[in-house]
């Protein structure tokens, strides 16, 4: 391991993957630019979603080649890092999507490219956001090429798609409907983007995997629902289906090197999906 700041950020607070390209038509929603270039030289990517992830690009650094050569998964899975990485979060927290996405005196990520891709109206529920006017980045979508240049993981780079959106209408309304496969779900202090709070704690993610065929959890811990939890369950009944996935640690680092949030991160190989629940009640 790389310590207990990493020096990568800063000390803070079964089968060969497939994925509809449909969900990336969809937003992308029929521009013909840089993000639709892209798409057409990368048919089946491997795909990372982030939700509530606020600010913070740690996943970029923690999902990439250079950090799994140089700390090895357990097991010797030899992940694969995404292709693209897929952010959500409904609103800025006072910042502009800017070309300088991150500077500190370990880390630097760049947007060298940037496109504003067609607005994605989503439902903003007052039983999931504080603010539920949102702010002047609402329903905005952007596509960038980042470059990261890194004390300890050297230089790379990779692909951003941020989605400023309610995470759980994004989920219901954009992945589902378009059959979205997501290999990565990062679930790190679900609520505030990597600041906590918030009405849901991200609980109804463990439901999601199943729907979304994903291969591995990124998380500092599943507790128990909140209301805003609940509330996402009962408007996609689905995400009830399969609520106790059956997972394998592959990797954990300090909780300081991420979220804080806790003692640790822990990345969980998804065995399988668990037994499906069912609320019928037996014949009398």
């Amino acid at each position: 391991m790389i310590g207990s700041a990493d020096g990568l950020y800063g000390k803070t607070r079964g089968k060969g993957v497939t994925v509809s390209s449909s969900l990336l038509k969809d937003l992308n929603a029929g521009q013909n630019g840089l993000f639709r270039k892209w798409l057409d030289s990368n048919a089946t990517p491997r795909l990372a979603w982030y939700p509530s992830s606020g600010r913070d690009l740690r996943d970029v650094l923690y999902l990439s080649r250079a950090y799994e050569n140089r700390n090895p998964s357990v097991g010797k899975r030899d992940q694969l890092p995404p292709d693209l990485f897929i952010h959500t979060d409904y609103q800025s927290w006072g910042r502009r999507f800017s070309e300088v996405l991150h500077a500190d005196r370990f880390t630097k990520i760049v947007a060298t490219e940037i496109e504003e891709l067609p607005n994605c109206k989503l439902p903003l529920s007052k039983e999931l956001v504080a603010f539920p006017k949102g702010d002047r980045m609402t329903g905005r979508v952007f596509f960038a090429n980042l470059s990261i240049r890194s004390l300890q993981l050297g230089c790379f780079t990779a692909r951003l798609l941020y989605v400023f959106a309610e995470n759980v209408a994004f989920f219901g309304e954009k992945i589902l409907p378009n059959l979205g496969n997501i290999e990565t779900v990062i679930h790190i202090r679900h609520g505030g983007g990597c600041g906590g709070g918030g009405m849901a704690n991200g609980s109804w993610l463990a439901g999601s995997l199943a729907c979304m065929s994903s291969k591995l959890l990124i998380t500092d811990g599943i507790r128990e629902p909140q209301s805003g939890d609940i509330y996402a369950m009962e408007r996609y009944p689905i995400l009830a289906e399969y609520p106790s996935p059956r997972l394998e640690g592959v990797r954990s680092i300090p909780g300081v090197s991420w979220s804080n949030y806790g003692k640790t991160v822990e990345f969980k190989s998804v065995l399988d999906f668990g037994r499906k629940y069912s609320n019928r009640s037996s014949a009398a």
